[in-house]
């Protein structure tokens, strides 16, 4: 079984995978995580690997998302958050997390140390409000060239929550109950 989360920067993506895994004893894979490291070693922010990947997409996006399926296929439970995997997975737990973008840019400033090949010099809310504007452009356009999919649409996804002004286990009690009722009617 197989669940994906995709959000807005900023909307507990990582967090939510990370909990839910726990919580249902599953593998996570965090591409963001797999891209701000291959950022770094390229010595690159993760927005100049973003450009480098629309330039190259063979060795940036289709690399990581022929590794993402590969190594899927031999885990047999797994939460996956990433912009695309709803796409490669089509019978998989679709989630789409949002955030206001005041909050998801308050809420990176926070994980600031985490997100340091992220935000790079950008200290302030409207900067890196500006920042992650930019990133999801580059990401969709990225992704409509390669697949021929939005991301955003929500009409893909299983459920839709709009994280702002919910705490995370509220969040992840939500998901997970939603799920549950989703393999069920399966």
């Amino acid at each position: 079984m197989v669940i994906t989360i995709n959000g807005a920067p900023g909307s507990g993506k990582s967090t939510v995978t990370d909990r839910l895994a726990k919580l249902l004893h599953y593998k996570t894979i965090d591409i963001g995580q797999l891209r701000r490291k291959a950022a770094q070693q390229k010595g690159m922010s993760l927005h100049e690997f973003n450009a480098w990947s629309e330039a190259h997409p063979s060795a940036g996006d289709r690399a990581f998302d022929r590794q993402l399926v590969t190594t899927v296929r031999r885990q047999p439970r797994v939460v996956i958050s990433s912009r695309t995997a709803w796409h490669f997975f089509p019978d998989s737990f679709k989630v789409m997390l949002t955030v206001d973008p005041h909050v998801g840019a308050k809420r990176t400033l926070e994980n600031r140390r985490e997100r340091q090949s992220e935000l790079g010099t950008h200290r302030s809310i409207t900067s890196v409000m500006r920042l992650h504007a930019k990133r999801v452009r580059s990401d969709r356009k990225r992704y409509r060239a390669l697949y021929g999919v939005d991301f955003l649409q929500k009409r893909q996804y299983d459920i839709v929550l709009d994280t702002s002004r919910i705490p995370i286990p509220t969040v992840i009690r939500k998901v997970t109950t939603a799920f549950r009722s989703w393999k069920k009617a399966r």
